[in-house]
């Protein structure tokens, strides 16, 4: 399963910022350690995971160096697996730098050969094609993957007047643009979620982007999110997919991992069904009632046996439910009433 390997946004300032990495981090750790290499040369490190008008890493365009971040790529090949960049307005000078943001990232992705990852939420980039003008993911190229797919906010792939997916998505879709989750902690909304899975479009790859803030909820771990996809009727078959072939492929190593065949890494899940009865909350305090959940029994990295399987508690977190209802009012594509909880 892809939650065997960390994929991470770099920083692409220095050789030292790799050596750091494989220092510090991939040679200490059990768990494959993949690395997006941010088009900002101080990443997220250095700029933070900004809020709502704090600014952010692409505020400056002297920080958005294609050459640097080709180089960075070139000269870290076995562990780095594509090139990333948040798109929002909040994190590019009010959105004065988002377009040239992108415009090199994209520039920077093909000239090393490796896919772009998109993050896309409350941004100046549209969905929709313009004559002129860049759009999201509109020019995005089979292999590069969008990410946090199912987020209510704007920029949201489900256009909230029509309940519609715009064709422009759809077209990047057949085009091998893959659709990511990247759950998060404001990246998924049941709402958006339902509308997508009646279109019948289904994510390509399922992703946590687990963190500090949401491993006690809304996301809590990948066996959870995979419950969520199984939860709108996603087919188990593609959940499982969706967590092994498909990333496989997408980060360039299902010679690797991915399948169980002979000769390849025996990084293997042992999962179940189980049956349950609670309400699952999203990214803003949106419940739903989940009635089967997938959870892991037993887990082999490298062929060893790991002997704990923690489940995340508490789970679910009411608490952290009522805590991201307050984003309610911010998402533009969301259910009809406001969350409501027992407590109340």
């Amino acid at each position: 399963m892809s939650h065997h390997r960390v994929l991470t946004s770099q920083s692409t300032a220095s050789a030292s910022t790799f050596a750091g990495l494989r220092k510090f981090i991939a040679e200490k750790s059990i768990t494959r350690v993949l690395a997006f290499v941010h088009i900002a040369s101080h990443g997220l490190a250095a700029a933070g995971c900004a809020g709502f008008g704090k600014g952010g890493e692409c505020d400056s365009l002297n920080q958005v160096d294609v050459d640097q971040c080709v180089s960075c790529v070139q000269e870290n090949r076995d562990m780095v697996v594509g090139v990333k960049v948040r798109l929002a307005a909040d994190i590019t000078d009010n959105g004065r730098n988002e377009e040239e943001a992108y415009r090199r990232a994209l520039q920077a992705a093909r000239k090393a050969e490796v896919p772009l990852m998109v993050h896309h939420a409350i941004s100046t980039i549209p969905i929709t094609k313009s004559v002129d003008g860049l759009s999201c993911p509109g020019d995005l190229a089979a292999g590069d993957l969008y990410t946090h797919t199912f987020h209510g906010y704007p920029s949201s792939i489900l256009d909230p007047k029509t309940w519609t997916i715009p064709d422009t998505v759809w077209d990047a879709k057949n085009r091998g643009v893959l659709f990511d989750v990247g759950h998060g902690q404001g990246s998924f909304n049941w709402t958006v979620l339902e509308k997508c899975a009646a279109a019948g479009f289904w994510p390509d790859t399922i992703s946590t982007d687990l963190h500090c803030d949401n491993l006690q909820g809304p996301a809590y771990d990948l066996p959870t999110v995979m419950t969520k996809l199984l939860h709108v009727g996603m087919p188990f078959v593609e959940v499982v997919r969706a967590v092994t072939v498909t990333p496989a492929r997408a980060l360039g190593i299902s010679d690797r991992v991915g399948i169980l065949a002979p000769g390849r890494e025996a990084d293997i899940t042992i999962l179940k069904l189980e049956s349950c009865d609670v309400w699952l909350e999203d990214s803003a305090g949106q419940r739903r009632r989940v009635q089967q959940r997938v959870v892991p029994v037993a887990v082999f990295k490298g062929g060893e046996l790991f002997q704990t399987c923690q489940p995340p508690s508490p789970w679910p977190n009411e608490e952290k439910a009522k805590y991201l209802a307050s984003q309610w009012h911010r998402q533009v594509a969301r259910d009809l009433e406001m969350p409501k909880f027992s407590s109340d």
